[in-house]
Order: structure tokens, then C-alpha cells, then sequence
């Protein structure tokens, strides 16, 4: 099962290691990943092989249930303006997509 945050695999190949990291972000930081509900460790546990795929170190056993979930921080903005500074569309656009994560993952919760 998708939502706008998290992804939810469950492991149907032993030797699978590779799962795809489908919802947008700003951040790998961004990114944690569960393995039956117990917080895995990015390098100890999995890396990131590009943008969109993460793989575990060892394959999760047959049946796992692997999440992977967004958590955008929202506390400050990704980024801030100032006076005389330009504002550019990658700006913008980040400080859009902050936004919009943070929207979805309210919205995640509220549905669960």
C-alpha cells in the first residue's frame, strides 16, 4: 500500500534486496526506512544505489514488510528569503514542494 509519505513492500523474493523509493522528498534525510516495524540503520542496515532505490544490506526474509517514509521537516522553511536576495525557481520551488510533503504526511495521519 502507497499513501502520499510511505511505501509498503512486502518482501516476495529471498534474495530481492532493491526496493524503490516512489514518493518525492527533499532530502534523503528526509527518508527512513522500517523492516517489520523495526527502524533501520541507512549504511548499516541499507544504502541509497540513486535518487529513487535504496538497497539492503541483506535481503529481507520472505514475507517482511519493508516501509519506507517520508518525514519532512517542518519546523523551519527549506528556504528563506531576504531582502535584496534573488529569488529564484528552484527556491520557490523547494519551498513549494516543503509545503506540499508536509500537507501530505498531515494528511497520511489523519487517514491512518
Amino acid at each position: 500500500m502507497t499513501t502520499w509519505s510511505t511505501t509498503t513492500w512486502t518482501q516476495t523474493n529471498s534474495g530481492n534486496k532493491d526496493f524503490v523509493v516512489s514518493q518525492g522528498y527533499l532530502s534523503r534525510g528526509d527518508i527512513t526506512v522500517t523492516l517489520n516495524a523495526a527502524a533501520q540503520t541507512v549504511v548499516t542496515h541499507w544504502d541509497w544505489m540513486n535518487d529513487n532505490r535504496i538497497r539492503f544490506v541483506t535481503a529481507p526474509a520472505v514475507d517482511a514488510v519493508i516501509k519506507i517514509i517520508r518525514t519532512t521537516p517542518h519546523a523551519s522553511l527549506a528556504v528563506t528569503f531576504t531582502d535584496g536576495s534573488p529569488i529564484t525557481s528552484a527556491s520557490l520551488k523547494n519551498v513549494n514542494l516543503q509545503m506540499l510533503y508536509y500537507a501530505e504526511e498531515v494528511e497520511d495521519a489523519a487517514t491512518a
